[in-house]
Formats: C-alpha cells, sequence, structure tokens
C-alpha cells in the first residue's frame, strides 16, 4: 500500500479552500478539474517543487503551513488588496533594528 494519496480526489473540498485561501483560485467563480489541475501546477512551479499535478504529502504540507504575514501566496489585480496597518510596519521595523544591532 501506498502512502501517497491524491488530495484532489480524495479530499477535493478541502484542496479547493486551500488554494482559495492561498490565492491561487478565485473563489467567486465556478471552480472545476482543469481550473484545479492548472492551480496545482502553478503553485507547484512557483514554491519550488516539483510541478507534476500531483497533491502528494510535500504539496499538501506546503499547501497548510501557516502564511507568516497572514495574506495568500497570491493576490490578483483588481481584488480588494489587504493594507498593512503603521502598526503592523512599526512591529517588523522595530524586530529588523533589534535583529540588526546584534
Amino acid at each position: 500500500m501506498s502512502d501517497r494519496y491524491d488530495l484532489l480526489v480524495d479530499r477535493h473540498d478541502t484542496l479547493v479552500k486551500l488554494l482559495i485561501n492561498t490565492g491561487w483560485i478565485d473563489g467567486s467563480l465556478p471552480v472545476g478539474k482543469s481550473e484545479i489541475s492548472s492551480a496545482i501546477n502553478e503553485y507547484q512551479e512557483f514554491h519550488g517543487l516539483k510541478v507534476d499535478g500531483w497533491v502528494g504529502q510535500i504539496t499538501e504540507r506546503s499547501l497548510i503551513a501557516p502564511r507568516m504575514c497572514g495574506l495568500p501566496d497570491v493576490i490578483r489585480l483588481g481584488s480588494d488588496l489587504p493594507r498593512f496597518l503603521d502598526s503592523h510596519i512599526t512591529w517588523l521595523l522595530k524586530i529588523l533594528f533589534k535583529v540588526l544591532m546584534v
């Protein structure tokens, strides 16, 4: 028995939600198999993974990994672009200053 499985087949809804949350699929449009397949290939290429269209363990781990900034990988043109709050930028600059001064 193989430890590989296809997330597209085994947990289709989970995969679509992950791709929408990470910005690879527009959640306002109908999602078909070709859109999912294209998004998976683009995701794998963007993240330096083997582009095989297979959502196995490595691709899945990459998809479910927390995003440190809380933003999707891809923000489509024309979408509501998230804005950084001044407090977030200040916080980041304080951390960078501490790191650089050590």
